[in-house]
């Protein structure tokens, strides 16, 4: 089977003969796999973590090494605005039973002012969308807690500013609910807090489609949960996280977030 490799456009990709390299679409997608409850789209993206570790031709374990977070201090771009941890490559991985797996842990001495740890990955040097995209993923969080930041988001891809962003899962802490948001720049935006899914400990497929005149619409479960009108244009990196909430107690045991597959469509 040739393999999907990025082009110069990230937003684009090429086939080329396979050569153990970058492969855009993972060979474990079902074949002719659509959005939950949509058709017509051509997956352009995907990981199913179906393998024995993670892919770091696709992935990165930390932010990218811009500016405006190396300025972070402490952790630079380990860390993010307002997350009480800072991100480990050990933290993200994969658990053989076709799962990403993000882990916190405390860990007070590495970045002191940082009381933990913790799992991400963004897919800036391989992939990014555009408008006319869908993006869907399928996660878990077995046990909530009050400090528990987890999210699956995406954000701008072409400069070293935030944003552009549009949050397709983020949960606070315990809930109910979650967030499915937009921001245009930090005065222009659409935040919405969803009262759904009803049970948050369960697996759901979480989704956006970013329509080709900037605007979004919102899935929960292959249904639409909430349309927001703020267009936004350019592209965007794809990134999976269980961050730290600041003046939060520890749980006793570590939280993870799960995640069965990430794609994305055009």
């Amino acid at each position: 089977m040739p393999a999907v490799t990025a082009s110069t456009r990230r937003d684009r990709f090429t086939v080329e003969p396979a050569s153990g390299g970058l492969q855009l679409v993972d060979p474990s997608s079902p074949a002719g796999v659509q959005p939950s409850g949509l058709m017509g789209w051509s997956l352009a993206f995907s990981d199913e973590f179906n393998g024995s570790s993670l892919d770091r031709l696709k992935w990165d374990t930390v932010y990218p090494a811009w500016p405006r977070f190396l300025a972070q201090s402490p952790g630079g771009n380990r860390t993010n605005t307002d997350n009480a941890n800072y991100y480990s490559d050990a933290l993200a991985t994969v658990d053989g039973s076709s799962n990403l797996v993000l882990t916190m842990a405390q860990d007070s001495t590495t970045y002191p002012g940082l009381s933990y740890k913790s799992g991400m990955v963004q897919s800036l040097k391989s992939f990014t969308t555009s408008p006319g995209s869908f993006v869907e993923m399928r996660i878990q969080v077995p046990v909530l807690s009050n400090i528990i930041w987890p999210a699956g988001w995406e954000s701008n891809a072409a400069t070293d500013q935030w944003p552009p962003e549009t949050d397709i899962f983020e949960l606070f802490g315990m809930g109910p609910g979650i967030e499915q948001n937009v921001y245009v720049t930090t005065s222009d935006k659409d935040t919405v807090h969803v009262n759904a899914p009803s049970s948050l400990t369960s697996w759901h497929t979480y989704g956006a489609w970013w329509k080709s005149d900037g605007t979004t619409v919102f899935y929960i479960d292959g249904a639409v949960s909430r349309t927001s009108s703020k267009a936004i244009g350019g592209s965007q990196y794809l990134i999976l996280n269980l961050a730290a909430r600041t003046g939060q107690s520890w749980p006793g045991a570590n939280p993870t977030m799960l995640v069965d597959y990430i794609r994305s469509w055009r």
